[in-house]
């Protein structure tokens, strides 16, 4: 009875391959796949941001308000303050430099309530791609409490 005989038995005879099970395999990837994907079409608008050489001083900037860039630079656990090329490694030391740029004379805001102290000084913050938030909420804490309350977060 060689004919009643499964063709996978004969040692010279390979497996075949079951193809309809393949193709119902192939098409419910298919299908899950087209399912998976956005097909809408994305509105994008053309932009042409200007190069950092080529920005120009701001024409509406208040008289009397004088910017100051506060950078925090480092790696890792090694972080400090750099203000005006002047590196503030101790947190301590920063908090006095901070009082002491705060309460220049000729640079208190008018109209203070007795007891508050509001500086015309505006802090421009950059801080390196790597740096902890911790220590940028540090620093904003820092200068709201030394009087500025004009603080600009500015991405490098």
């Amino acid at each position: 009875m060689a004919g009643n005989q499964d063709p996978t038995d004969n040692p010279l005879n390979p497996l075949r391959i079951l193809v309809v099970p393949l193709v119902d395999i192939m098409f419910l990837l298919l299908f899950f796949l087209m399912l998976g994907t956005d097909m809408s079409q994305r509105v994008t608008e053309d932009s042409n941001l200007p190069n950092w050489d080529s920005v120009k001083e701001d024409p509406n900037k208040p008289e009397g308000y004088e910017t100051t860039a506060m950078d925090l630079v480092g790696e890792r656990e090694d972080w400090h303050v750099v203000i005006a090329g002047e590196q503030y490694i101790d947190w301590e030391q920063l908090k006095i430099a901070l009082h002491e740029l705060a309460h220049q004379p000729g640079d208190e805001e008018a109209g203070n309530a007795p007891g508050a102290y509001f500086s015309t000084r505006v802090i421009q913050l950059r801080a390196a791609a790597g740096a902890p938030y911790r220590l940028v909420q540090r620093l904003i804490q820092m200068c709201s409490n030394a009087g500025f309350y004009k603080i600009g977060v500015v991405a490098t």
